[in-house]
Formats: C-alpha cells, sequence, structure tokens
C-alpha cells in the first residue's frame, strides 16, 4: 500500500473467493458463540446486549455464511 501512495504501480491482488454454500449462516453461529459464553462469564444482561447488537450487525451486514 505504502509503494502504492508514492506513485508505484502495484498489482491489486485478487480478492477473497466466495464462502461455500455449506458453511453456516451468521445467525447461526452467533447463537453458538452466545451459548458458549453464557454457560462461562456472561449476565444476563450482557448476553441480552451482545445478541441485540450482533442482530443490527446482522441486519446491515446481511446474514451471511
Amino acid at each position: 500500500m505504502q509503494r502504492r501512495h508514492q506513485g508505484a504501480v502495484v498489482v491489486t491482488p485478487q480478492a477473497p473467493s466466495a464462502p461455500s454454500a455449506s458453511a453456516p449462516l451468521l445467525s447461526e453461529k452467533v447463537k453458538e458463540w452466545i451459548a458458549e459464553k453464557s454457560r462461562a462469564d456472561w449476565s444476563e444482561k450482557a448476553r441480552d446486549d451482545h445478541r441485540h447488537w450482533l442482530g443490527v450487525f446482522a441486519e446491515i451486514a446481511g446474514d451471511n455464511p
């Protein structure tokens, strides 16, 4: 990036490939993550706050794999 900002011609790297159709959706992974964290060290409020904000993120970004 630094070389590009200095005016050098730099080959643009290819975008990463799309996730496979068999990858789990974000919402599924969020449910698993919240369940795991709730078992150990989260209060109900922390769980609810994280669930809310991850839901907002999913609405904006989409529920993608």
